[in-house]
């Protein structure tokens, strides 16, 4: 994936999160780091608000360069629409990183990240503002269409980058046990194990060096990735989508949504097809 990243940034401690993260990355992908903030048209017109938006963000910009020197840093401040800001903001091939508040925040607050992935047509990295630092592992989610391969392929890349286990996980919904013996159920859970084992294959081809675990675990998409996130304690769970403008198929909106919503470790939202 490619070293440019941009991040929502606008001064907040979640914000400040973000850039840390983007941080932690450009330590093993140095490259160019964009920081994006948006006045709203509804206060474009004060002078004072935007003098202070462009001090905090020299002041972060000024900050970011202290820490390191693996990224130019380039400030970015706009006005209008924060989503289509931002998004606009984002080259083909970068990595947009947003920052969630607490769980208490209001709830417009912690669906920006939701909107942005959303709209965006580029990878999204969504981060918490719980710590992640102790944690070790990645974690994708996968089924049998292609954009969980892209996931995958994707999280492995990560997981090598980092020197991390990468655990790949396959959420098969409770079978319907009315009316079927024991060999029906025995043939739907070797096909629903061929797929987890079809993307590990197809991971330990591309990376032979990487320790890949497969899972296939029983429950709803979203129940399965929020507990096995939790269980593992990973640095980061990877899903797929389908791209620009909507999460379809084994990654319908509400299974995005929820993790980037409620996961309490980095979430990346990849997008596209290999």
């Amino acid at each position: 994936m490619s070293a440019t990243q941009v991040v929502a940034w606008d001064g907040s401690a979640s914000a400040h999160a973000a850039v840390l993260w983007a941080l932690e990355r450009a330590h093993r992908r140095p490259g160019d780091l964009r920081l994006v903030t948006v006045i709203d048209d509804a206060l474009a017109l004060s002078h004072s608000v935007r003098i202070a938006a462009e001090q905090a963000l020299a002041a972060e910009v000024e900050w970011v360069q202290r820490q390191s020197s693996n990224c130019t840093v380039t400030p970015v401040l706009r006005t209008g629409d924060p989503e289509r800001e931002i998004v606009g903001q984002c080259p083909p091939g970068s990595l947009l990183i947003v920052g969630t508040p607490q769980h208490n925040a209001p709830y417009h607050r912690r669906s920006l990240a939701a909107r942005l992935v959303r709209m965006s047509a580029v990878p999204v990295a969504v981060i918490p503002r719980s710590p992640w630092t102790d944690r070790a592992g990645v974690l994708v989610g996968v089924d049998d269409s292609p954009p969980a391969l892209t996931a995958a392929l994707v999280a492995a890349d990560e997981a090598h980058s980092r020197g991390e286990t990468l655990h790949v996980v396959h959420a098969w919904p409770s079978p319907e046990r009315a009316g079927r013996d024991e060999d029906e159920l025995t043939d739907e859970r070797e096909i629903q194990e061929r797929v987890v084992q079809r993307v590990v294959s197809r991971i330990r081809t591309a990376y032979p060096d990487l320790d890949v675990a497969g899972h296939l675990e029983t429950g709803r998409p979203t129940a399965v990735l929020l507990r096995q996130a939790v269980i593992r304690s990973v640095v980061l769970l990877v899903v797929g989508s389908r791209g620009h403008g909507a999460i379809q198929g084994f990654f319908l909106g509400s299974v995005s949504h929820g993790l980037v919503l409620t996961c309490d470790c980095p979430v990346l939202v990849v997008k596209g097809e290999v």
